[in-house]
């Protein structure tokens, strides 16, 4: 999805492919489903992630290695659910 679009416009334009593509009125459901899941996975972690990484920044400033390694645990889980890695991926 384009990254200048807004979440409506991205979802919208994930359920306009999905109705180009669905033969049957599961696919369509199935297809939909998909597209709002992935949307909304995307438009949540990823402010997220940004949240986090500001946050690491300025606790690796004030030289908080305690608190650096306990925000790039938070850092590994939002990433493995955004991009679906699994625990045993992430190692």
């Amino acid at each position: 999805m384009t990254s200048s679009l807004t979440p409506a416009e991205n979802l919208a334009q994930a359920i306009r492919q999905v109705a180009r593509k669905a033969h049957t009125e599961e696919d369509l459901r199935v297809g939909v489903e998909q597209a709002l899941s992935s949307t909304l996975k995307d438009d949540l972690i990823h402010p997220h992630l940004a949240a986090l990484s500001q946050q690491a920044h300025q606790l690796a400033a004030a030289r908080d290695e305690a608190g650096v390694a306990a925000v790039e645990a938070q850092v590994d889980e939002a990433a493995a659910e955004l991009w679906d890695i699994t625990e045993r991926e992430l190692g």
